[in-house]
Formats: structure tokens, C-alpha cells, sequence
């Protein structure tokens, strides 16, 4: 499967209060998380992968009963020539705190010759590319000042962590560590074109 796009059934609300809790992607001119979620995957390639989470939960068991029990932790990945991109996902239904899932990613099927891959981290949690979290520590203001407002734009804008990292690559395989707090979304993305 070639992933050509995504869609959301997002509205406009005109003179609405800052995160009043609408279908949208932006309030009062500032990116809300999902947003995010869609930069992502505009930093995919377009070359579906195959994925396989021992922390999934099932299709027929998300129909069935929702995310209860356990949390899902999976991903998406995709590639191209000289990249591959793992989104990567830790939810719940009920929206409280719990540990954060320490994912361990093997990336395989890269070429045999390449030694090293260059790394880039996208995240949304509440410490990153997340302009609500950043608004209730503001104690939630119906008129942000334009300070205020500034600051949430700022927030609410897609993170990379850390810059580029390099990152191992053994037979085919690269081995790597994300924490991904409870509730979050990383973007991983391998960078193997002059790797070799």
C-alpha cells in the first residue's frame, strides 16, 4: 500500500473561545496537537511497511472494547530510497497518567552496505508540540495577551528533539530507544542515502 494522504473532518468555528473543544485543528490561530499528527506524516515517504508491536492492541479488540485494559503502543512506517519514517503511538482511552512505554525499535531491511543512519525525533507529548498543554499551565486564558499568544504559537508548532543523531546500522538493521510518554506520538526518521 502507497499512503497518498490524510484526512481529517475538521470545521471552522468563528469567534469561539481558545480550546473550547471543537472539531479542528487550530483555535484562535493556534496548532493544536493533531495538527501535528498530520506534519508528520507530510515527513513520511510514501511506501507503506509492514509494522509488527508486541504492545498492540487489536483491531477486533479496540471494535469490540476501545483502548481499556492495556495502552496501544504500535506505529506506522513507510520508505523510500534513502529513508525510512516510523510513526509511533502510546494510547489510552482515558486520558490520565500512566509509565511511559519504552519502545525498542528495530528498524530492518535496510541496505547491507550501509553502517550509519542519520536520525531525526519529531514528538507530541505534553512537553512537546503541544500548545494546550502550554495554555492550562497559563491557567487557561480565554484572552491570551499577546505574549501569551506568541508563546502558543511557539508551542504549538511540530518539535524535532535533539537534532540529527547517528544512529548504527548492522546487517540491514537499525537498533533504537524511544521513551514515549503516555498518550504520545513520535516520528522517527532514518536518513541512510550517504550512509554507506
Amino acid at each position: 500500500m502507497n499512503l497518498e494522504g490524510a484526512l481529517t473532518w475538521a470545521f471552522e468555528f468563528e469567534g469561539q473561545p481558545p480550546f473550547a473543544g471543537f472539531r479542528s485543528v487550530a483555535t484562535d490561530g493556534i496548532d493544536l496537537p493533531v495538527l501535528n499528527v498530520f506534519r508528520m506524516f507530510s515527513k513520511m515517504p510514501a511506501n507503506r511497511l509492514t509494522v509488527e508491536s508486541d504492545s498492540a492492541v487489536s483491531l477486533e479488540d479496540i471494535v469490540r472494547g476501545g483502548v481499556r485494559e492495556k495502552p496501544d503502543v504500535s506505529a506506522v512506517a513507510s520508505s523510500d530510497a534513502n529513508h525510512v519514517a516510523v510513526m509511533v503511538w502510546h494510547y489510552h482511552d482515558d486520558d490520565v497518567a500512566g509509565p511511559a512505554a519504552e519502545v525498542d525499535l528495530a528498524v530492518d531491511g535496510l541496505p547491507q552496505q550501509v553502517r550509519e543512519a542519520r536520525v531525526r525525533l519529531f514528538r507530541i507529548d505534553d512537553n512537546h508540540s503541544d500548545a494546550y498543554t502550554v495554555w492550562k499551565k497559563m491557567g487557561s486564558p480565554q484572552k491570551p495577551t499577546a505574549e501569551q499568544h506568541s508563546e502558543l504559537e511557539k508551542a504549538g508548532q511540530l518539535a524535532e528533539v535533539d537534532g540529527q543523531k547517528p544512529a548504527a546500522v548492522e546487517k540491514g538493521v537499525a537498533h533504537l530507544k524511544v521513551n514515549l510518554p503516555r498518550q504520545g506520538v513520535a516520528l522517527v526518521v532514518l536518513d541512510y542515502g550517504a550512509g554507506k
